[in-house]
This record gives C-alpha cells, structure tokens and sequence, in this order.
C-alpha cells in the first residue's frame, strides 16, 4: 500500500491543492474539478452550494451543517465518558494551600488543600490520537458522508471536555488507484495535534465536510507521480498500518450506525 502522511492541514494545502503530478494534470475528474461552473456545484456530493474552487475556503471560514450533524448526534446518543482528567482541589490537614477562613469555622482538619487531577496518578495529562474513515465511493452522498467523521468529532470532544490533549487524524484509504503496479493508497492527514487546543470548528470544517474529501483528499491522489484510474478506485474501509495506534472510527455511513457503534465501544470501555 501507497501511503502519503500530512503532518498537518497546512502542508496538505500547499502540497496538494491544483497540483498534480504530470502524469495526472490530464485527469478527467481534475480537469472536471478546476474547470466546475458555478451552475454545476452538487450540493449532494460536496455538502455546499458553492464552485469547487472555493472549498478552501469554506475550510478556513466554517462549515455550518457540520457542526449542525455534530450537534444532532450528541441530541441523539450518551457518549461513554473517559475517566475524567480535570484537576480537582481536595482538603485535609495537610496540603499546599492554606484556608484562614475554614480554619476560623472549626475545620482545622481540612483546612489545606491541594488540586489533583482525577484518574491520572503521577502520570499527568493523558493523550488520545483518534482517526476516522472520511472516504466513500461515489453512490454515497454528502449527508452520509458526514455521520461517522461527525461521530468522531462527538467522540474527541468528549475526551477534551475531561481533560485529555487529542490528536485527531483523518484518512481515505482506495483500492485499485493506481493503473499498474502497487494499487492501494491510503491518505492521512493530522488535522489536531495534541499540543493544539481543541477546536471544534475546525473539525467540523475539514472531517465533517465531505468537500474536504472530495477536493483535496483526492488532489493526494491526484499528486501522485503515478497515472491514477480515471474512478480514483474502490473506497476500504481499513485504516493503513500507520494508525494501529489510534482509536479508529469506520464504517459509519447513518445515524443507526452511529447508535449500534456507541453501543459496542460503551461495552468495550466498560
């Protein structure tokens, strides 16, 4: 398997974005893309009303009817909550912080405190890297696209919220991509470090917008110096080896998915 790694959304971008390799400048489906009028935007494909050329944009400004489908979900399911890893301030008879006033009011015995952060030890804070499947064929549209990314998003904001730094991957993996040779290739992108705050929007503007896909997911595979097929191959559902680590969200394509898919890891964390 042909595996292209991007460190970040920014190098994607200036990497990939309007320019194949020549092998591939010729492209049908590139050549479709650049050359798309105003007039012939889809929004069941894309997810937006607006010219192909301007779906970096949308990357960069928001992109509503992702966080709209983040919210339905958490509307819709519990999600399992991680251990917390908040820092919360307990008391005894001894500690780092003196309280004058609970000294004054009898509690002698707890009037120094200091802050700990829950379920972590001496370990400090935690990480967790999660990546999701933002790939499809072509019969799948927009909206359902949007589900297992969404999913995801739900999913790291939940071990946000109870303290942890998330690194948040993204990848689409195709079978028969190339014409000759090696077939399978496998994009991923880090769109969240752990050293980054976590940031919602931007989830929603790149995982939860299938435009991302279908822009510049492809303009990976469309780089490429090898000439791809002209269908750019059969979506897979499996993440390439390179994120074994990570907490892996696939084959998530509706909302009863989603349900059945929070009902097996609730059992698995428990």
């Amino acid at each position: 398997m042909i595996v292209k790694t991007y460190d970040s959304l920014s190098e994607l971008m200036d990497k990939v974005h309007k320019k194949p390799s020549p092998a591939n400048s010729q492209n049908p489906l590139y050549l479709g893309m650049i050359s798309q009028k105003e007039k012939e935007y889809n929004e069941s494909w894309y997810g937006v009303k607006l010219q192909t050329r301007k779906i970096p944009g949308i990357i960069k400004s928001g992109y509503k009817p992702g966080l709209d489908m983040i919210e339905r979900i958490k509307s819709k399911i519990t999600i399992t909550p991680p251990p917390s890893l908040r820092r919360k301030r307990t008391f005894a008879d001894f500690g780092d912080e003196y309280d004058i006033h609970r000294a004054r009011n009898g509690h002698i015995d707890t009037a120094w405190s200091k802050c700990k952060r829950e379920g972590s030890g001496n370990s400090g804070r935690r990480h967790i890297k999660i990546a999701v499947n933002i790939g499809g064929n072509c019969y799948r549209t927009a909206d359902s696209l949007m589900y297992g990314p969404a999913y995801g998003i739900v999913i790291a904001d939940a071990y946000a919220s109870a303290g942890y730094h998330v690194e948040f991957w993204v990848y689409a993996t195709t079978s028969g991509t190339f014409i000759g040779g090696e077939k399978d290739h496998s994009t991923i992108v880090k769109i969240l470090s752990s050293d980054m705050p976590f940031d919602i929007e931007l989830l929603a503007n790149t995982a939860g917008f299938p435009g991302f896909f279908r822009t510049l997911i492809w303009e990976s595979f469309l780089s490429d110096s090898r000439p791809v097929s002209g269908g750019l191959g059969r979506a897979v559902e499996s993440p390439p080896a390179d994120l074994s680590d990570a907490l892996k969200i696939n084959n998530i394509d509706s909302m009863d998915a989603i349900i059945r898919a929070e009902s097996r890891r609730t059992k698995e964390t428990v």
